[in-house]
């Protein structure tokens, strides 16, 4: 039975709490007059949410995704036993660094406890998406004089990095653009709502991953709206896959001249061709060279929360080394969480694959375009990643529910 049915939905103010945290969690779309609040003052608000999320835990009853969340923060603070112990940070950094996870996080709880609409959050992503494109577009006609980016000019140039003709800004919360653009072309292979407003919405969405010029975003999307329009399950959308199909062969014959100078410059800047790709170095300093005890190995040395030996390691690495945790994948992660923490997010893997006759297509396929990125961007890899995946597992809940109840009428009926 699905018991979220007799809850009472989320009031408007609780919706604009949701949009604002998502505007939050990604620095309000790197906004670069945003100053971000102080840890002090932020710590009690995320552990007193902790608190009061988890005291009363029976809006989670049922909910498939919800033990595996909870062994998700089990293996934040099971990092901080190596962060103190091995690495030296106190207890209070150790606690204070994980707040970049734990917080969006927590998302996942709070949407449940609100019981949010699933369309709500449909139309928030939908609607940080079109502003996100909107920016990318704009501010390359405003360069020199911007307002949103999240990276500095380089040193070298006194410009932003450019790639394939355009500034590159990159604005905080692609994946929200990635969640919506995935859903936007379920919605059409399923013929849900308006079929002409579905195109039109995720033509914004492949805007917004193409101005954030990188490649693995662009093959992934790529490739998942091809393997979707290929494997879809549709209602009657033999057209609607045709469409999709002449849309990405005109995708490819405007982009392949583009790409090709795209790779060329991106082997160049990291030395794919040569044994400096740092990325493949970086992971591989993070698994064999960066401790050798057995408590980061299985617990990860935790995150940096103030001004210690462990965090300045890590700033010696990124600022001499450009050994970025971030930029390692799932190598990245392990680093920061062990192999315990690993383990327990391929257990949430694993659930949605075992579940994947109750998700509709959307949502699994922006499953798959995180694990074909996984290698090089995990999904919980900063504090923007983790709060597209808190929205994503609660989305997973509702629809594993709410598929499940229509299958369980229909047995009934019959």
């Amino acid at each position: 039975m699905n018991i979220s049915a007799y809850q009472p939905k989320a009031t408007k103010l609780q919706n604009y709490v949701v949009l604002f945290l998502m505007l939050y969690f990604t620095d309000f779309m790197s906004f670069k007059a945003y100053v971000a609040p102080q840890r002090l003052l932020v710590f009690p608000v995320v552990y007193l949410c902790l608190f009061f999320l988890l005291r009363n835990q029976n809006y989670l009853i049922g909910k498939p995704l919800a033990s595996n969340v909870k062994l998700i923060i089990l293996s934040f603070f099971l990092s901080c036993i190596p962060s103190v112990f091995v690495f030296g940070q106190g207890l209070y950094a150790a606690l204070a660094g994980q707040m970049m996870f734990l917080f969006p996080l927590l998302l996942y709880f709070l949407l449940h406890k609100w019981n949010v609409n699933e369309k709500v959050i449909f139309n928030y992503l939908l609607l940080f998406t079109a502003v996100y494109t909107f920016l990318e577009i704009y501010q390359q006609f405003t360069y020199p004089t911007y307002w949103f980016a999240g990276r500095e000019e380089q040193e070298w140039s006194g410009a932003l990095e450019e790639r394939m003709g355009f500034w590159r800004f990159y604005l905080f919360g692609k994946d929200f653009c990635a969640l919506a653009l995935t859903l936007c072309f379920g919605r059409i292979i399923q013929k849900e709502g308006n079929a002409i407003r579905n195109y039109v919405y995720l033509v914004v969405c492949a805007l917004a991953i193409y101005f954030f010029l990188a490649r693995k975003e662009i093959y992934a999307a790529a490739s998942c709206i091809a393997i979707g329009t290929l494997f879809g399950r549709g209602k009657g959308s033999v057209w609607s896959k045709v469409l999709i199909s002449l849309m990405l062969i005109a995708g490819y014959g405007y982009l392949s001249t583009a790409m090709v100078d795209l790779n060329l410059q991106t082997a160049t800047e990291f030395g794919e061709n040569s044994d400096d790709f740092i990325r493949f170095m970086a992971a591989n300093y993070f698994m064999y060279d960066f401790s050798d005890s057995p408590f980061y190995y299985a617990l990860g040395s935790g995150v940096p929360g103030g001004d210690n030996a462990l965090s300045h390691t890590i700033s010696y690495l990124a600022e001499t080394m450009h050994y970025y945790q971030d930029d390692c994948g799932f190598v990245g992660y392990f680093s920061r969480f062990g192999i315990f923490g690993l383990v327990i997010q391929m257990l949430v893997v694993i659930k949605i694959i075992r579940n994947r006759r109750y998700i509709n297509i959307g949502l699994l396929l922006y499953g798959l375009w995180q694990l074909e990125e996984c290698f090089f961007d995990f999904w919980t890899t900063n504090t923007r990643h983790t709060a597209a995946f808190a929205i994503y597992l609660y989305l997973i809940d509702k629809n594993i529910e709410t598929n499940k109840q229509v299958e369980y009428d229909a047995t009934v009926i019959d």
